[in-house]
């Protein structure tokens, strides 16, 4: 009965253990696999967008992207997932005559032209030389029991309200000198919410997501 009881204590340990280890690794395979799929379609789209603007603006564009997917994890809450953040960026010239230079910059949903400034006598966007983000996440949840003769409700409610500023930093030269020195030049701040479709912007600044499952277990 000894031998027993420690051959199965000792199972339930192994078990607990290697179980971890085993939720883990499937954590870190499906963030990497979510968050490579994101970038490569995050290039793509870059560069398809460049050169959109390029055709349209008739100049040498550069166009950049921040995103902040919410991947699924499952260490999270019931429909929290995590907050991660991507970018890509690229550059096109397309122009007959003589061409202009802009720079624009797509946060989540959202897009903007970087301002321009005399460079010479010509007007060129700003240099974004940093980026900075802050958060804020609130989250609730509830899961309600109730057992009758016949079975088993259950319903799990999460409320989400996730909210992202952006704050792009400028500064500009009024030469081509290289060791020229920088003036600063106005932040661009924007203040995203995550929408019911699961992307964040400006316009869902104030949202709340609110989720709700419920399943019924019958009695055997």
């Amino acid at each position: 009965m000894r031998t027993r009881t420690t051959s199965k204590g000792q199972a339930v340990t192994e078990m607990a253990v290697f179980g971890s280890f085993i939720l883990v690794g499937f954590a870190v395979l499906l963030s990497y696999t979510q968050t490579f799929t994101e970038n490569q379609a995050l290039k793509q789209q870059a560069f398809r967008m460049a050169l959109s603007k390029a055709y349209t603006d008739n100049g040498f564009i550069s166009y950049n992207i921040l995103k902040n997917p919410r991947n699924v994890s499952p260490f999270s809450n019931f429909r929290a997932g995590e907050r991660s953040s991507i970018s890509a960026g690229s550059s096109v010239l397309w122009s007959k005559g003589e061409a202009e230079s802009r720079s624009y910059y797509q946060i989540n949903e959202d897009r903007i032209e970087i301002p321009r400034f005399k460079k010479d006598d010509v007007d060129t966007p700003a240099e974004v030389w940093d980026v900075q983000t802050a958060s804020q996440n609130n989250y609730s949840g509830s899961e309600e029991r109730q057992e009758d003769s016949v079975g088993i409700n259950t319903t799990r409610s999460a409320w989400l309200q996730d909210t992202v500023t952006t704050t792009l930093k400028l500064r500009y030269q009024t030469t081509e000198d290289k060791d020229g020195p920088f003036q600063d030049a106005p932040d661009q701040v924007l203040a995203q919410g995550l929408g019911e479709n699961g992307r964040y912007s400006q316009e869902a600044n104030s949202t709340v997501v609110s989720r709700t499952r419920k399943w019924e277990t019958p009695h055997p």
